[in-house]
């Protein structure tokens, strides 16, 4: 297993509340853990992260196409 989820949190954050569109606030490794500072140094780690990210993006407008119109593409 190479990252822990560990959940939705919310919080007073400008670069949230201050979008005019849907925005979310990725924190997808520590720095401070060592372990994971040695993955953010590797091409595929960042990748992985990025694919995650790419996923969700696609996900969440998936979902909202079918709350909308209710169906997706």
């Amino acid at each position: 297993k190479v990252a822990t989820n560990l959940g939705v949190r919310k919080a007073p954050f400008y670069v949230l509340f201050g979008a005019a569109m849907p925005a979310v606030l990725v924190e997808a490794s520590f720095i401070t853990n060592p372990y994971e500072e040695k993955l953010l140094r590797t091409d595929w780690y960042c990748n992985l992260v990025a694919r995650a990210i790419y996923e969700g993006i696609v996900n969440y407008i998936d979902r909202s196409k079918t709350a909308l119109y209710g169906k997706a593409d």
